[in-house]
């Protein structure tokens, strides 16, 4: 969100377009950006193919909704702040779309838990709409730490108070006045009004049991023995069960109210397609590779089930070890590199931006094999990553490396700076070549292009053009294998070829274009 304080609903910033507003930008933001995270782990063709309409500052309050492919979203009024500038707000009702369009094609039961899990273990946080509420909702308000003028509502748990959140709802059980986990037997059954979800009652109170299950997976039981997965292993791993487990899930869990009975054993339960979804060999019965931290996490909410038995079994020679991430700043790009894992036969690249990017919504940008990844990304802002090692089957991951944070920058000028970015294209039988344009009070007049041959024992480069005015440059006499350098030009003189593998400086070619000059710019 882009707003100050009090810039809020239809306001238009200076200089902008009408409807171009805080709460539109934010949506359309957060849109693409859940799209992407959900797609590192299903292909869906309503990912791919289907627009979602976004609608802000609708002329009502304290809501949101999704519908035929648009999201609705309120502004602020009547107790509520605006829908479309709260992400986890928009994560939400986006959600309620992939519901609707997952494998099983049909909305789950009760819808609420399936769209709250993408927001909370998306953004890693158990009440991730705060300050949804501006009035006390008869459980004491709560003051913005970094804006005392900022007062929010803490939210009412049906009854069982937040203690904390200030958001539509809290999802994680110890942050209510009882501490205790809730199930349909002590929640939805005493709590919630009739409706439609599975004990009968409305479906936004029903939603407690499912949300928590997932929230104590992540936050609880992944983090704990026997596993010990650091923070964000466990978040993202829980994401991936919750992309790739619920898609066919029809009916959360059963719940009877006379009887107080409640499990997941339906083969489309929550429980059992989050097992399977962990499963590496196609045969729950013999245990997955956490399946007792799953099994612990929904038995706590009484919607597991006893059978099979909870057993850990599967990955035996999967990857354990955390990779060693080091990120490099160049042009508009950041350079990734890491350490070999034992036991490794791809590696997960994941990249999050913003604020909190160490912390939330990283996306995967690729799965590889090797150990080095260029990735393309604006001068001047910051982006983190992380990396993390797969075994020959998908469902055996090792820890996320460290994150690692770096803010790509424009390349210094030359003479006496080496272009740090060169990409090469074929194009036909002619070979392509982009760099990027060196910036600065320096900045060359032009550029010289040499060629050399492979494979080499001493560098045998000779220039082929030395008047590129441009970024681009095209090689249509290409016939054997080679490589390329391009180097920067002024009128007198030409900068550094780069550095050789043993940082030595690379020699100047046959028939140079300048004189070389290695002095820095000044």
């Amino acid at each position: 969100m882009l707003g100050t304080y009090n810039q809020h609903d239809c306001n238009i910033p200076a200089g902008h377009s009408a409807g171009d507003t805080f709460s539109g930008r934010t949506c359309a933001a957060e849109v693409a950006q859940t799209n992407r995270a959900v797609r590192s782990w299903v292909a869906y063709t309503w990912l791919d193919n289907q627009q979602v309409t976004c609608i802000t500052d609708v002329n009502n309050t304290c809501n949101a909704t999704y519908g035929g492919n648009t999201m609705n979203m309120y502004r602020s009024g009547g107790g509520c702040r605006n829908t479309g500038e709260e992400t986890a707000s928009i994560t939400h009702e986006w959600a309620h779309g992939l519901d609707d369009n997952d494998v099983n094609g049909n909305f789950s039961n009760p819808e609420e838990v399936y769209a709250d899990l993408n927001s909370v273990l998306k953004l890693h946080n158990d009440c991730p709409d705060r300050g949804w509420w501006t009035g006390n909702m008869g459980c004491g308000t709560a003051t913005c730490p970094t804006n005392p003028s900022s007062v929010g509502g803490i939210c009412d748990g049906y009854g069982d108070c937040c203690t904390t959140c200030t958001g539509l709802r809290e999802s994680d059980w110890a942050k209510h006045v009882s501490n205790t986990p809730h199930t349909p037997a002590n929640f939805n059954c005493v709590r919630c009004s009739s409706g439609t979800g599975p004990c009968g009652k409305e479906t936004h109170c029903e939603n407690a049991p499912g949300a928590e299950a997932g929230w104590d997976l992540a936050a609880r039981d992944l983090q704990a023995s026997p596993f010990n997965l650091n923070r964000q292993t466990a978040f993202m791993f829980a994401y991936k069960l919750y992309v790739q487990g619920s898609g066919n899930v029809t009916t959360w869990h059963s719940c009877n109210c006379s009887t107080g009975a409640s499990d997941g054993c339906a083969t489309q339960a929550g429980y059992k397609q989050w097992v399977t979804a962990d499963d590496d060999d196609g045969n729950i019965t013999n245990g997955t590779p956490h399946m007792t931290a799953i099994y612990a996490a929904f038995n706590r909410h009484a919607i597991a089930c006893a059978t099979p038995t909870p057993v850990n079994s599967g990955c035996a020679t999967g990857p354990t070890q955390a990779p060693i991430l080091t990120g490099t700043p160049g042009n508009n790009s950041v350079s990734l590199s890491w350490t070999t894992v034992p036991n490794a036969a791809t590696y997960n690249i994941f990249k999050g931006t913003g604020t909190w990017a160490c912390d939330m919504e990283k996306v995967k940008l690729a799965n590889q094999a090797g150990t080095t990844y260029i990735d393309t990304s604006p001068n001047g802002y910051s982006a983190s990553y992380s990396v993390q090692a797969v075994g020959t089957n998908t469902n055996c991951l090792g820890p996320m490396s460290t994150c690692v944070t770096v803010t790509p920058v424009a390349t210094s000028p030359l003479p006496g700076k080496v272009l740090n970015t060169l990409l090469l294209n074929k194009s036909g039988t002619t070979i392509v070549l982009n760099w990027a344009a060196v910036l600065g009070t320096c900045s060359p007049t032009g550029y010289g292009v040499y060629r050399g041959t492979l494979p080499w024992t001493a560098y045998n480069h000779a220039s082929l053009s030395c008047a590129v005015t441009g970024i681009t440059y095209s090689d249509s006499s290409a016939a054997n294998s080679y490589y390329y350098l391009v180097v920067p030009l002024n009128a007198t003189s030409e900068g550094s070829y780069g550095l050789a593998s043993s940082g030595s400086q690379i020699p100047q070619g046959s028939s140079p274009c300048r004189t070389q000059n290695l002095s820095l710019c000044n």
